[in-house]
């Protein structure tokens, strides 16, 4: 399953420096873990399925790199990489990626996530 919310900006960090934790799309990369992990812990009638809608984020690029801008997790990444000017070409590198996405309104990418309906056995 691809989610591009938050892989562009963790695809262009990645590249200069370590993430933090598991990758976006590692996580749960496949329902199996999801249903070994309930189902190890009390849980039954696991049901999972997958959702991949476009997500809006926002009107422009400009839009969506002030909002990428003030996210915590990049703010962290930014100053890991501990150099302004290399942070300026990754965000560039990442307003670029959501250039692509520019439709008339506004910017749009993929998101994805496992919608999972489980009960207590």
């Amino acid at each position: 399953m691809h989610n591009e919310v938050f892989a562009i900006p963790l695809r262009a960090f990645g590249a200069h420096t370590r993430l933090p934790g598991p990758a976006a799309g590692d996580l749960f990369p496949e329902p199996r873990q999801v249903t070994e992990l309930l189902s190890g812990t009390g849980w039954e009638g696991i049901q999972i399925d997958a959702v991949s809608e476009p997500a809006w984020m926002g009107s422009d690029v400009a839009d969506v790199m002030s909002y990428v801008r003030g996210m915590p997790m990049i703010r962290g990444l930014a100053a890991q990489l501990g150099n302004e000017a290399l942070t300026e070409r990754v965000l560039a590198v990442i307003a670029e990626q959501y250039a692509a996405r520019q439709r008339p309104d506004g910017v749009w990418v993929r998101a994805a996530a496992w919608l999972v309906a489980a009960h207590r056995a």
